[in-house]
């Protein structure tokens, strides 16, 4: 009897504590922070490759150097994208077109979803430097 006393009161109190939305507001955005940057290198900025990652890194991306053969016959560099619930995204992906722009990289197409069979979840950004 004892163990189904405790069972109920710790039941009971799960039940309001999630119910009640303790320290969570509805209004404001879903900050998911930054988005892991999977980085493809082609042709000459092969040989800078340190300069592409080292200002993306000191920007605060998590960046990972990716092999490979490009989705498509593609002539300009691009960023692969997926628009998700993060508030951010959006000023995300400008703000790395600006930092690759700072180090030479001046035209940059931008795909959502997919290129090719290579495509990019919430949270995940492919760039692919020509």
């Amino acid at each position: 009897m004892q163990i189904l006393k405790i069972s109920l009161i710790a039941i009971a109190l799960t039940i309001t504590g999630c119910s009640s939305g303790f320290g969570i507001d509805s209004n404001k955005p879903i900050e998911l922070g930054k988005p892991k940057i999977h980085l493809y290198l082609y042709g000459q900025v092969k040989s800078s490759s340190d300069k592409y990652i080292e200002v993306l890194r000191d920007a605060g991306y998590e960046v990972a150097l990716r092999t490979g053969e490009l989705p498509t016959d593609e002539t300009k560099s691009f960023i692969i994208h997926s628009p998700g619930i993060n508030s951010s995204h959006y000023s995300d992906i400008q703000n790395i077109v600006e930092l690759l722009q700072s180090v030479g990289i001046n035209e940059i197409v931008e795909y959502q979803y997919s290129r090719g069979k290579h495509s990019y979840t919430q949270r995940h950004v492919g760039v692919y430097l020509l």
